[in-house]
């Protein structure tokens, strides 16, 4: 039986998953099979920093994600499209770490995969353009800090055939 991942945080921020949740049951069922199958907590969290670059989520390992207050405060973001791709991108992650995939191995093609999974799940729950383009341009900035610079052309060229 498929389970929904454990939800910790305010009232608003349980509700906003669950509905996050509730749109990629409807709109995108495979990504949301892989989110109950990979996260198994999702819980809010002060922190803001990975690596030493602001968040709206991290990944910790062992099926559990946190919510970042840089996403869970922000009222134009934190929606249930917004979180939908960010729940989307995580679970690649959790992927990752569960299976070992490529998680250590190759970064550049680790945050990728997330990447154009996290665009889909966008583009299947219908959030509005603006989410999409800053997606790309939030994930283009990330990139470009971690110095992973064929990521950025990729977004580059994704956005041109757009």
């Amino acid at each position: 039986m498929l389970r929904r991942p454990s939800i910790k945080g305010s009232h608003l921020i349980k509700r906003i998953v669950d509905e996050a949740l509730d749109i990629l049951e409807k709109h995108d069922p495979p990504h949301y099979v892989m989110i109950c199958q990979n996260i198994k907590l999702i819980n809010a969290t002060k922190d803001t920093h990975k690596e030493g670059i602001e968040v709206f989520a991290l990944m910790l390992g062992n099926g559990k994600v946190l919510l970042t207050n840089k996403l869970y405060n922000d009222q134009q973001r934190f929606t249930p499209q917004y979180l939908a791709g960010v729940l989307t991108h995580e679970a690649i992650h959790a992927i990752d770490e569960r299976y070992k995939f490529i998680y250590q191995a190759n970064p550049a093609k680790r945050e990728r995969i997330a990447f154009e999974n996290q665009l889909l799940a966008l583009k299947l729950v219908k959030a509005p353009l603006w989410v999409i383009d800053e997606t790309l341009e939030i994930q283009r900035q990330y990139v470009k800090k971690l110095g992973i610079d064929f990521i950025a052309a990729h977004i580059d060229e994704m956005e041109r055939k757009r």
